[in-house]
């Protein structure tokens, strides 16, 4: 699958689903082991029996699920890699892939500084778009 682009739409899709679940897997894979990475064999067995690690486990503040920066690194190198493909196939501009992948791991290093997401670009002509509440009769 040199070009995935040129396949039949089942081809597609059987090719889209496999990216997915790779992400998926290693996202699951990386959320099993995050609480326990660091831990040697022997410290996981005294914690959590013989068979080690085998479903979700809190992490250090209690929460389950959470993945590393190994994930995050990896879904933002993902969507630079698509933008790029998505920018060559469409307006036939190649070559922007490096500083494509720049700009999403800089997008990642704000999300590692920042307490919540940037706000959102302006609506219409500069002016912030504001939502209203209903007064009360």
């Amino acid at each position: 699958m040199n070009q995935p682009w040129r396949q039949t739409w089942h081809a597609a899709a059987v090719y889209r689903s496999r990216v997915r679940g790779c992400l998926l897997g290693g996202a699951l894979g990386d959320a099993l082991g995050y609480p326990v990475e660091f831990a040697s064999l022997d410290r996981i067995r005294a914690q959590h029996g013989p068979r080690g690690v085998t479903g979700l486990v809190p992490g250090a503040h209690g929460a389950l699920g959470l993945v590393s920066d190994d994930t995050q690194m990896t879904l933002f190198t993902a969507e630079a890699l698509l933008q790029a493909h998505a920018r060559e196939r469409e307006k036939g501009i190649g070559g922007a892939w490096p500083q494509l992948l720049r700009q999403a791991y800089e997008r990642w290093l704000t999300t590692q500084t920042a307490s919540a997401p940037p706000p959102a670009a302006p609506a219409h002509g500069g002016e912030h778009a504001h939502t209203s509440t209903p007064h009360a009769p």
